[in-house]
């Protein structure tokens, strides 16, 4: 890992630009665990999901100190850590002195998250993120992306490969319903209902719909597991009717 103490860190960029506060940020949760340290570490590596230079040299330093701290399960730590493999942008590609131990840290999160998304211990709440760090760290990110967005806004968006309208989709409690706003307000038609895709079991899952769908199940997690069968499964444009896959669809935007 990069030393604390190197040169090197005043060249990796953070959110708040050229400087010392990554390292110095690590140096303090070094020596004791807190709170205020982690969110401003972590702000200052992927701030609204950019991830920055100074990520690259800090996560190998972070994923020890999650273990040293006893965080490295918690749905909070596993969240900011899927952040880091599926960012929404990168300022820099990994630079090539950082690559390896980078890389590896990212292979032993995903190590860690996946055993955690198997697990019965979460909420209902905290799962989507154990799920979508299982997921991005685990080689399905664009589909763990989708998934975190529509489960943590309980909503979709697309649009109708037909006729080009966007389509607004609301979870109601395990069921997703689709409209079709006019001037971002008034729907046109009737609101179209996602028929579920129905997950049959499987030991080695071939695609990613049930790669996900086996966690669930396996954690026991009913309704997030229904939720994802909605998301995987398809529905009718409220305007002209054409049948849409609901996860290709938000996948192809």
């Amino acid at each position: 890992m990069l030393d604390l103490n190197s040169d090197r860190w005043i060249q990796l960029q953070s959110a708040s630009g050229h400087s010392r506060v990554v390292p110095d940020l690590i140096q303090s949760l070094s020596k004791r665990y807190n709170q205020n340290d982690w969110d401003e570490v972590w702000q200052q590596i992927s701030h609204q999901q950019t991830l920055y230079p100074a990520a690259y040299a800090a996560f190998p330093h972070l994923l020890r100190l999650g273990r040293t701290h006893g965080i490295q399960s918690s749905a909070d730590f596993l969240y900011s850590c899927g952040y880091i493999a599926a960012p929404f942008e990168c300022v820099e590609p990994t630079p090539d002195d950082l690559a390896a131990e980078f890389n590896e840290a990212l292979r032993v999160a995903g190590e860690i998250a996946l055993a955690a998304a198997r697990q019965t211990t979460y909420s209902t709440e905290d799962y989507p993120c154990v799920l979508f760090a299982a997921g991005a760290l685990n080689g399905h990110t664009a589909h763990a992306s989708k998934i975190a967005s529509c489960l943590f806004d309980s909503s979709a968006e697309l649009t109708c490969p037909a006729c080009n309208a966007y389509l607004c989709g609301d979870f109601e409690e395990e069921n997703l319903y689709f409209r079709c706003p006019e001037n971002n307000s008034f729907p046109i038609g009737d609101l179209a209902q996602a028929i579920p895709r129905t997950y049959v079991h499987s030991d080695n899952p071939k695609d990613a719909f049930g790669w996900f769908a086996s966690l669930c199940v396996e954690a026991k997690q009913s309704h997030t597991l229904s939720k994802l069968c909605c998301l995987y499964g398809c529905t009718k444009c409220p305007k002209c009717e054409i049948k849409i896959s609901i996860m290709e669809r938000m996948l192809a935007h």
